[in-house]
């Protein structure tokens, strides 16, 4: 009969069993692993969900751009690019047709195309508004430099517009932001630097006088002034003229009586280079027309005296827009006034170089604008305007009355006596509706009621 184990020995044979458990899962740890190991090893990699669909990007074949032809309201073509469904219209045509502002920039190296509805910024308030002081922001406004005005009339001192016709025509919004612009300038600018070349009495220059051309100083009982009287004959070297060294201020103001075939013809050089461009100002009806360096600018063909101030940085980019070139900038501090020549036959005095001469354009746009304003109050637009498709568009002599005029006159009210008394009296008979009776009986039109007086 056996002997019975001991505790002893029961003990050591429970521990061979524990062992031998740990190590048969650490054995079946080890074999997992491993299979693991070979299973990455020798499998392929798996594929991400797509991955086995060809890349649309990298296997992209660009697609052919062709020519195309886009008529315009059946009135005309204009040449286009077609790929697939996509028309693209050159941007030219955009920009003159829907007034859309775009240039190309370069921002770190990379080109962009900049597309805005407007070329004008935005500029906050600094002060309450008063209505006799700047407008708004118009400080900051350089009506005369945008692409749409033509030129600053020789004629009449106010810009001409191209907005709906190339050929150009008087905008009597745009002539009363011009005066407000120069109004508010007057105000916040500081006082414009003046000098005097020629007044026929205090200042006197040295002019060169050719041997076939004259000058003379007289006074002139017509303008009450002292004055110099030029004449030269038809040969291209009978000159009168004046040598000068101005830089910086570049607007020139004198009183002008020209005769027919005549001009005043101002001489400006690039500090930099070899450039030379004649500002010539002529006998003409003609606004404005260039030829390579020399810009023409008509101021009118009546023999009378007449003021005349020209911002000469101005007709030069003005006259440079119309030649075949690039756009140029041309800073101020590049130039220099260099010479003064008269040809043909007139006077002139008070001739000046300034920094400035904002009341100068203030005063012309406020003589255009009385001249020009109708009975009724508005003014009349002498331009043909597309409004929108499918509306009909409106003719020439649409009219137009804008917050704009209101506001030059208001401002100009201070500084005119008739304004102001007008300005007075309508106030005073304004009835509290709003209108103004009228105290006079109108018959407006067979079979119709008349108006008895106080409508």
């Amino acid at each position: 009969m056996p002997s019975p184990q001991s505790p002893a020995r029961k003990s050591g044979g429970m521990m061979v069993v524990r062992v031998n458990l740990r190590v048969a899962l650490c054995a079946l740890c080890g074999a997992g692993l491993a299979l693991t190991l070979l299973w990455t090893q020798c499998a392929p990699p798996l594929a991400r969900p797509g991955s086995i669909l060809p890349n649309p990007l990298s296997e992209r074949i660009p697609a052919p751009r062709d020519d195309i032809e886009c008529f315009i309201n059946n009135e005309y073509a204009v040449a286009c690019r077609r790929e697939h469904d996509e028309v693209y219209v050159p941007f030219s045509f955009i920009h003159k047709y829907f007034e859309i502002y775009g240039k190309i920039t370069v921002a770190d190296g990379t080109e962009k195309f900049e597309w805005s509805h407007s070329y004008g910024k935005i500029y906050h308030p600094k002060k309450k508004y008063d209505p006799t002081g700047t407008f708004t922001t118009f400080e900051n406004y350089n009506v005369e430099v945008r692409e749409r005005v033509k030129c600053i009339s020789g004629i009449d001192g106010v810009p001409v517009s191209t907005q709906w016709d190339p050929k150009g025509f008087y905008y009597p919004t745009q002539i009363a932001q011009y005066g407000l612009a120069h109004y508010s300038k007057n105000i916040t600018e500081p006082e414009p630097r003046i000098r005097i070349i020629e007044d026929g009495e205090k200042h006197q220059e040295k002019w060169i006088v050719s041997q076939d051309a004259s000058l003379v100083r007289e006074f002139d009982a017509s303008i009450r002034a002292n004055v110099i009287r030029f004449s030269t004959s038809d040969q291209m070297s009978s000159q009168v003229w004046l040598k000068v060294n101005i830089s910086q201020d570049f607007v020139i103001s004198l009183d002008l009586l020209l005769k027919p075939n005549s001009s005043l013809t101002v001489v400006l050089q690039n500090k930099d280079r070899k450039e030379t461009v004649y500002l010539h100002y002529v006998t003409s009806t003609q606004l404005i027309w260039a030829q390579e360096d020399h810009i023409y600018h008509g101021v009118g063909t009546e023999a009378r005296w007449r003021r005349l101030t020209r911002d000469l940085v101005i007709d030069m980019q003005k006259g440079w827009a119309l030649l075949d070139r690039p756009k140029r900038k041309s800073p101020r501090n590049k130039f220099k006034i260099s010479s003064i020549i008269l040809s043909g036959s007139g006077s002139l005095t008070n001739l000046s170089i300034r920094s400035s001469h904002h009341a100068a354009a203030v005063w012309a746009a406020a003589r255009w604008l009385a001249a020009q304003q109708r009975p009724r109050g508005g003014w009349p637009v002498p331009a043909r305007r597309r409004v929108a498709a499918g509306l009909a568009e409106l003719k020439p002599g649409w009219w137009v009355f804008t917050t704009s005029l209101v506001c030059l006159s208001v401002r100009l009210s201070h500084h005119c006596a008739a304004v102001w008394a007008a300005a007075r009296w309508l106030a005073a008979q304004q009835r509290p509706r709003g209108g103004w009776p009228v105290p006079a009986r109108r018959r407006v039109a067979a079979g119709l009621a008349e108006l008895k007086p106080g409508w």
